[in-house]
């Protein structure tokens, strides 16, 4: 039930719609990118924000408002904690600013509101600052909507604000539930699907493969960084370590491999898909509707994922999951083993980051295990879904040849894991924490609502998901069990009673026995003995519990969630400060910057950014550099920076040549091996670790950008080369020469744009001007003789026409490097703005045609009439063809 009054004045009803609705939208869309800049919104989630903020509105115009104090007393009175003072506060800082004659003005239109206020809503004047304090606490209530709606839908890793994501993320806000109609604003199940389903797009689908992969090497750093290491650092022997862990590198590096070859897919696509895209609209506008030659002529650019999974399967690289699945068998047992060492066990105890260690050892790690064999299997159903959902044929079919030669790794892997692999996935075997469903939070209001004598706040408060559920029993001692139902959630472990009537006549399916609160519990791992076996104890200041599993099994699940609760954060911090060392202890070494000028240092004199101005958030602006500072940024190690390409793309002709441009990057993509000055063997180990490190996060990300560059060279400046074919002949021999397996495919995505370009220039030669409806027929006037055709027998609209036809030709041949630097007014202008100068010529001549024809006449009447037909034709082409 909403707390807000219901009734009183309505805002969006047939009567007042058209003068409210739409008053706040502007300024929603304000807020909206003050509180997530990145994410956008479709115009149905701002209505729907609109109509919950006129639910307020009405609340607060019940009270009959004359002055702040009143506004502020009804939201007091009627918002719920703590949402009440956060208003109130906003409100009054307004007045202050406002008062103060200060810059933060609201967002919110506040005279606007005032008048509508005083006229249509309350019938009486009101001070100013009331509608101030109004439109101050409105503009606060919609940043904190969007804002939660916001971070649901980033943490659903989409891009785009939907009246769903607001109504599931209000559903799951305790404080929104209680201020609005929670019925109104929960989602129905059919809603909550058709969300999940539309979310499936081919883009979001990559996006969630990148962040798995991402959160995946995460999870393999953690067991091979701070589980492995501690077994080296314990003393175990390399065997035994083997035994357990198995090819763990082979497929850390695999992984590694796949991430950096689809994010390579992604940076080179998503450059290309804005000219491919503006090229296709453009054909079909100019060419009657032409096709593009991606895939299923969509016109639409996609990265050849599909490519990235074919060219790893075809080499056999997804073969090291069949070696690791085999040895898995019996990791479980060797690792048993291993933890009965006294000394391991001591060491573990005394020297682990967490004093849950040993446990996270013995629960833990063993799920931690299974993780690649699950993932294996991951990527057997993805490329299965990205195969569907790939809009570009070539794209598919790689997808299709990679399928194919899985299949029988995937068979064999079956046939390995089906003794003790589950098949459906266990969350327990990832470590890192994934973003919460709509489903959990659902989950959670249900759960409380099934529980009888709930005492204390909202689960919802303290917790995000329920992590395990199952029926356990409690020692009573002297052999005395009493069965409980556990719910072991992120931040409260509740033992229940389940009722004996059922739920849908009382309404309860448990009755609480005992709460702990995890942060504050203390967890045993009780050894088996015959009075009781496969137990654990919980705790806290005021009882203890001893739970009791059927099997080893069933114990292992409960200690493993319970073990992760406690270990999760420190375990996370202890990864973090293991690779910031191995980062310092193998530093990235630069080449000599004597030999290879794009490596030196960057300082005040080659290199200036723009002050307190950031691009993507941790992407500096570039103001100014040299020519050698520059070629480097464009292509930087770091980072990508696909504005400052645009710019500089654009730009650079007002101070390089085309041809010296392309012979630096040239230079830029041979880039000489860092030098040895190891005199020790262990710093001769150190620098081949250097170098592995130096070709995977300098070489190689430098070489992709460079092709990158040079293709969008091609895509959105290929008159650069249509005006210099030795430039053309250039680039065709540098490409030709690229060596290495995995430039090839953007080796080929150059040549394909080369092509691309000329097959579109040959065709343009071929197409004709069409339109979606015929040409409205010639206007005639006193003659249709050629020779007796001028400016007072043609028609004024024929004239305009045929003028706007030439002009929007020329106008249209115009590049954007031409308008740069007034390129059109140097020496060579010739050169470098050609267009713009028949278009200026153009524009010349035609007024010098005006003026010839008013001094042909000597007649001021006739004078007189030409102008008259002048300013006939300029009304035309201001009116209609503009």
């Amino acid at each position: 039930m909403s707390i807000l009054v219901h009734g009183g004045f309505s805002f969006l009803d047939d009567a007042n719609a058209p003068k409210f609705r739409g008053l706040f939208i502007p300024a929603l869309k304000k807020v909206q990118r003050q509180v997530h800049s990145t994410l956008g919104h479709d115009d149905a989630a701002l209505e729907f924000v609109e109509e919950l903020l006129y639910e307020i509105l009405a609340n607060l115009c019940v009270s009959q408002p004359r002055t702040p104090a009143d506004v502020e007393e009804r939201v007091e009175r009627t918002f719920p904690h703590p949402v009440e003072g956060w208003a109130v506060k906003e409100a009054q800082r307004a007045l202050e600013n406002h008062t103060a004659k200060k810059k933060q003005e609201l967002v919110f239109p506040a005279d606007k509101l005032h008048s509508l206020l005083q006229k249509e809503v309350l019938g009486y004047k009101i001070d100013h600052q009331v509608s101030l304090y109004i439109a101050a606490v409105l503009e606060y209530m919609s940043a904190d909507v969007l804002k939660l709606s916001g971070n649901y839908v980033r943490n659903s890793r989409r891009s785009t604000v939907t009246t769903q994501d607001i109504k599931v993320a209000m559903s799951a806000d305790k404080v929104l539930i209680e201020m609005f109609d929670a019925d109104a604003a929960a989602p129905s199940e059919e809603d909550s699907l058709a969300a999940e389903k539309s979310s499936l797009t081919y883009e979001e689908l990559v996006k969630d493969l990148l962040l798995e992969e991402s959160q995946y090497i995460r999870d393999l750093n953690m067991i091979s960084h701070v589980f492995r290491k501690s077994f080296i650092d314990a003393g175990s022997s390399t065997d035994a370590i083997q035994a357990v862990f198995g090819n763990l590198d082979d497929i850390y590096e695999l992984t590694l491999t796949l991430l950096n070859s689809l994010e390579d897919a992604l940076e080179m696509c998503d450059e290309g898909m804005e000219s491919t895209a503006k090229e296709e609209s453009d054909a079909k506008k100019e060419g009657g509707g032409g096709e593009s030659d991606d895939g299923d002529g969509t016109g639409k650019q996609v990265a050849p994922i599909g490519l990235c999974f074919a060219d790893l399967a075809l080499d056999g690289e997804f073969a090291v999951y069949e070696t690791y699945a085999d040895n898995y068998k019996s990791v479980p047992a060797k690792l048993e083993r291993l933890l009965i060492d006294y000394k391991l066990v001591t060491f573990f105890r005394q020297n682990g980051p967490s004093a849950h260690f040993l446990e996270a050892m013995r629960y833990v790690l063993p799920k931690l295990l299974l993780g690649p064999i699950y993932h294996c299997f991951y990527y057997f159903d993805t490329v299965k879904v990205l195969c569907m959902a790939s809009p570009d044929q070539d794209d598919r079919d790689s997808f299709e040849e990679a399928l194919s030669v899985l299949h029988e790794l995937q068979s064999s892997l079956e046939r390995i894991c089906h003794t003790f692999l589950p098949k459906k996935r266990d969350d327990a075997v990832r470590f890192q924490r994934r973003p919460v469903s709509r489903a959990s939070v659902k989950r959670l209001v249900e759960l409380q609502k099934g529980i009888d004598q709930w005492e204390g706040g909202d689960i919802a408060t303290s917790c995000s998901e329920l992590l395990l559920e199952g029926d356990l029993q409690r020692h009573l001692g002297k052999k005395k069990l009493t069965d409980r139902h556990v719910f072991l959630l992120d931040g409260l472990l509740l033992c229940c009673k389940q009722t004996r009537k059922s739920s849908s006549s009382t309404g309860v399916d448990h009755r609480l026995k005992e709460k702990f609160n995890v942060r504050k519990m203390e967890l045993v791992d009780l050894e088996d003995f015959d009075e009781m076996r496969f137990a654990f104890e919980v705790s806290d200041s005021q009882k203890k519990v001893t739970l009791v599993c059927k099997n080893q099994l069933e114990k292992s699940e409960w200690m493993n969630a319970l073990v992760v609760l406690y270990v999760r954060s420190t375990l996370d911090r202890t990864l973090d400060a293991i690779l910031r060392e191995e980062e310092l202890a193998i530093p990235l070494p630069m080449p000599d910057p004597s030999i290879y000028k794009f490596a030196s240092p960057d300082t005040s004199t080659n290199l200036i950014f723009e002050e307190g101005v950031q691009e993507n958030h941790d992407v500096p602006v570039i103001r100014g550099g040299t020519l050698h500072k520059l070629v480097e940024r464009l292509t930087y190690h770091k980072y990508a920076d696909p504005a400052f390409v645009r710019t500089f793309l654009t730009t650079y002709r007002s101070f390089v040549e085309p041809s010296d441009l392309l012979r630096l990057l040239i230079e830029r993509y041979s880039i000489p091996s860092p030098v040895s000055t190891a005199s020790t063997g262990r710093n001769e180990g150190v620098f081949r670790e250097s170098l592995k490190r130096f070709k995977r996060e300098y070489v190689q990300p430098v070489q992709l950008r460079i092709l990158n560059v040079l293709r969008q060279w091609v895509d959105n400046h290929f008159y650069d080369f249509e005006r210099d074919s030795s430039l053309e002949t250039s680039l065709m021999e540098f490409v030709g020469n690229v060596k290495g397996k995995s430039m090839g495919k953007w080796v080929h995505s150059i040549r394909r744009a080369v092509e691309r370009k000329h097959d579109s220039e040959a065709e343009s030669k071929l197409k004709s001007l069409t339109f979606e409806t015929p040409p409205p027929p010639v206007e005639w006037h006193l003659t249709k003789k050629p020779e007796e055709f001028n400016i007072v027998t043609l028609h004024p609209v024929e004239i305009a026409r045929q003028l706007t036809i030439i002009e929007s030709k020329l106008f249209k041949a115009v590049k954007p490097s031409e308008l740069v630097g007034g390129a059109w007014t140097k020496a060579e202008k010739a050169k470098n703005s050609p267009n713009l100068l028949k278009l200026i010529r153009f524009t010349t001549d035609v007024t010098f045609w005006y003026e010839q024809c008013i001094v042909e006449y000597d007649c001021m009447e006739e004078r007189a009439a030409v102008i008259n037909r002048l300013v006939d034709i300029m009304a035309v082409g201001i009116r209609f063809l503009s």
